[in-house]
């Protein structure tokens, strides 16, 4: 994970837009790897049932990651979190690139 989170900040560095998923890795991990790198943290939460239909609905993956994970968020601290349950991927876009904006514009 190390070496993925390092080439994603790399790409960050040269003034790109990146999204990674944490994928219940530590907060610690990220941090180093994309220091001094403007960073908006990203909480995406749901309720363990809809977790469950969602995995059971994915092809090619194994079953059992969204009942091994009620953990996943531990030691994180979020800019925006959202409950997917009760909002569209495309709101989530939408407020993150909202927030985005404000962010340049106060840097610019």
């Amino acid at each position: 994970m190390w070496a993925s989170c390092t080439a994603i900040a790399a790409v960050a560095r040269a003034g790109n837009y990146v999204v990674a998923a944490a994928a219940g890795h530590s907060r610690a991990l990220f941090d180093t790897a994309f220091a001094g790198v403007p960073v908006l943290h990203v909480g995406l939460h749901c309720d363990l049932d809809t977790l469950l239909v969602r995995e059971r609905g994915r092809e090619g993956r194994w079953g059992g990651l969204a009942e091994s994970s009620p953990d996943v968020h531990d030691g994180w601290e979020y800019d925006l979190q959202f409950d997917t349950t009760e909002v569209t991927a495309d709101e989530i876009a939408s407020t993150i690139l909202l927030r985005l904006s404000h962010v340049a514009q106060s840097n610019g």
